[in-house]
């Protein structure tokens, strides 16, 4: 999506300032291009299935969003769709540890191959006999627990912070598990890139502008 941002300025009218109607959704349906924001290029792609598609980028950082779209009142609500994270172990060719746990101590370490850490990943530790014990991932990856040395490490699942949902169970090879340390990546790093939960967009002066707490400056006009 990073080729249809549009730096150019548009000057398009989506809606009459004079009326008070709820706007006829079918009028929305378009591509906008974010206009009013410094060093900032993004696209809204609003499509008429009443999916949307929406990426920004600033800097060296990408974020992007999918989802659904309404229109609530005079606003347009965006809700995202987010795909479920999923998880694997790294191979023994992607490891790149320098050095071991202290005994008693366990470490899960996630991250995305050549990328770097990710953070925010809960971590179930499962031993032979049954004893369990749950991290959450630091800023540099690591989950880490302590377990008795008793203990054989046999398996992890694992979950994005704050989820309800079922962990994703992996066994631990047996070299990570006499270890104590084990890696496991993220199989699909997108959805890592999601920008938000939801946003809403009221109309002002013919073009669609963020409220909230999206902290998105500028506002969204239809390309022609």
């Amino acid at each position: 999506m990073r080729a249809l941002l549009r730096t150019a300025l548009l000057s398009l009218c989506l809606f009459s300032p004079a009326s008070h109607a709820a706007p006829d959704k079918a009028a929305l349906v378009g591509n906008y291009s974010l206009q009013g924001a410094t060093e900032v290029g993004s696209l809204l792609a609003l499509h008429k299935d009443g999916t949307y598609q929406w990426m920004m980028s600033y800097g060296n950082q990408d974020l992007a969003s999918a989802g659904v779209w309404e229109v609530k009142g005079q606003n347009v609500l965006l809700t995202s769709r987010r795909e479920p994270v999923k998880f694997r172990p790294f191979t023994e060719q992607e490891l790149t540890f320098k050095k071991q746990p202290k005994p008693g101590v366990w470490v899960a370490v996630v991250g995305v191959p050549h990328q770097g850490p990710v953070a925010d990943v809960e971590v179930r530790f499962e031993a032979k006999s049954g004893k369990s014990a749950t991290a959450t991932s630091l800023p540099n990856g690591d989950a880490i627990v302590d377990m008795p040395a008793s203990e054989t490490w046999a398996r992890a699942g694992l979950r994005p912070k704050g989820t309800s949902g079922q962990y994703q169970w992996m066994d631990v090879p047996a070299a990570r598990s006499k270890a104590r340390i084990a890696a496991f990546a993220v199989s699909n790093p997108q959805v890592l890139q999601n920008g938000f939960a939801s946003m809403e967009l009221k109309r002002e002066k013919g073009a669609l502008v963020p409220t909230g707490d999206t902290a998105i400056r500028g506002r969204y006009v239809k390309e022609p």
